[in-house]
């Protein structure tokens, strides 16, 4: 005998949907960027921007990571936006940033 099957919540469903919607549409700013990333948001927080934004940067100059240009793009925008600390950057920042990005809606 098989399980009976729980019957789908299409309002749910509709709102899972126009979600994902909103992050594929050219509709959503940084600021939305900035609260759906805000542990991304705080560490960067404590980075100098005159180092970690030409770091981010130069990776968009790099032809093996083109297919992660929105990505990297964001990074910087939000480098720009947030960045007020004193803190270096070094490439390892960027990989954990990279990876932290890469878990959110916006890309």
């Amino acid at each position: 005998m098989s399980e009976p099957e729980e019957p789908i919540d299409y309002g749910a469903l509709e709102d899972l949907f126009a979600d994902h919607m909103k992050w594929a549409s050219l509709a959503v700013n940084i600021g939305e960027i900035s609260k759906q990333n805000k542990a991304l948001v705080r560490d960067l927080s404590g980075y100098d921007s005159t180092i970690a934004v030409p770091l981010l940067a130069s990776l968009l100059t790099v032809p093996e990571y083109q297919s992660n240009c929105i990505r990297l793009e964001i990074l910087v925008t939000l480098a720009v936006v947030h960045c007020r600390g004193r803190k270096k950057a070094s490439i390892g920042q960027a990989v954990r940033w990279f990876h932290q990005i890469g878990k959110s809606n916006c890309v």
